[in-house]
């Protein structure tokens, strides 16, 4: 099965299966074989059917499936664990083919592994799978997520996934998104603008709305929202914007907004379309930030700085003060000092002239 047939293969999986909430089975009622995992005691949820386990730093733990052929033919599959990323559609999928994102610290390819290189289901029968789990040696917060991906030795276009999160820790852990990139994308039509939406952290993403403006001399030419997005644990979102085709020759602004779970980021970035449809970002507008906001954070920055003004402006205003103050006090005592002289001049003339007469005149 090439890539692009197991990309979209898994797609309808996780749309059918609503995000981890049971066990991923493609295709309608006639699908031939079925999988039930035997769920733990250290299981989070017990109404989850896929394993969602909290866990000790480096425990060892063995997990059992039964997996069931409900057709006439013996079934062998092929199990391989997969880290969970996110298409460009906003949608978290299984692909072997994806490499990881660089923020991913743990990634379950190497925690988890199947025991069999492959699994003989015969027909109408059962058999039991085994998966052996490595916690790491050290303690983590938030989630490693992957799955199982069962697909045919055959050939035969179905895929089964089952779900695999492992914690040490319930705590949850807070959101924070990146804009790691904006680039082209050339194709053999047309160039296709594609922002590079990172989640750096190790969680879920849920009910992501991502929306995009693109405008020239202050007039919108571009603009669309995406509702209802999921972002895989540490993973990058290749997210399509538009085509230089569309824009035409010229300079361009586009702003990016991303919203989830009341938390927001924002960023804006200078693009350029050549004649050939050629997009180029020229420059950084602003960098965003999210919950906070750019905007409340260049607030902050001015009132801190104009608070600093005041003080600045009212300690100089004192200390000319103080400075006035000593200066009229020093001439006070100045012109005191004078006055006292002349009294004291004026008092010995008195006297001498007061003195009496000589008698012996």
């Amino acid at each position: 099965m090439n890539r692009k047939k197991l990309s979209g293969t898994l797609a309808l999986i996780l749309l059918l299966s609503s995000f981890f909430s049971g066990t991923f089975v493609v295709g309608a009622t006639d699908f031939p074989f079925s999988v039930n995992a035997v769920i733990p005691e250290n299981q989070v949820a017990e109404e989850h059917t896929f394993f969602n386990l909290l866990m000790e730093p480096n425990q060892y733990q063995v997990l059992q499936m039964t997996l069931r052929n409900h057709t006439m033919e013996d079934i062998v599959l092929l199990p391989n664990i997969v880290s969970a990323t996110t298409s460009g559609e906003g949608v978290v999928e299984y692909d072997p083919t994806k490499t990881p994102s660089p923020t991913l610290r743990h990634n379950i390819v190497d925690l988890v592994s199947a025991v069999d290189d492959e699994v003989v289901i015969p027909a109408l029968g059962y058999s039991v799978m085994f998966l052996e789990v490595q916690m790491p040696v050290e303690d983590f917060e938030g989630v490693i997520a992957g799955g199982l991906v069962l697909q045919a030795r055959d050939g035969e276009p179905y895929t089964f996934v089952m779900g695999i999160i492992l914690r040490t820790d319930i705590a949850e852990v807070s959101p924070e998104l990146e804009l790691t990139d904006v680039f082209m994308e050339a194709g053999e039509e047309y160039n296709t603008l594609i922002a590079t939406i990172s989640n750096i952290r190790p969680r879920f993403m849920n009910q992501v709305t991502v929306h995009t403006e693109i405008s020239r001399r202050n007039e919108i030419v571009h603009e669309e929202t995406r509702t209802e997005l999921q972002m895989a644990p540490n993973s990058r979102m290749y997210y399509t914007i538009t085509s230089g085709n569309e824009l035409g020759t010229g300079n361009y602004t586009l702003s990016i907004n991303v919203e989830s779970g009341g938390e927001v980021w924002s960023w804006t970035r200078g693009i350029s379309v050549g004649r050939d449809g050629i997009i180029e970002v020229t420059y950084d507008v602003s960098e965003g930030t999210g919950g906070i906001g750019v905007v409340i954070v260049i607030v902050i920055i001015v009132l801190v700085l104009l608070a600093l003004a005041i003080v600045a402006i009212r300690t100089v205003m004192i200390r000319q003060q103080k400075a006035e103050n000593k200066k009229v006090d020093e001439i006070l005592k100045s012109v005191a000092d004078t006055n006292e002289d002349d009294e004291i001049d004026g008092h010995d003339s008195i006297l001498r002239v007061q003195e009496p007469p000589n008698k012996n005149k």
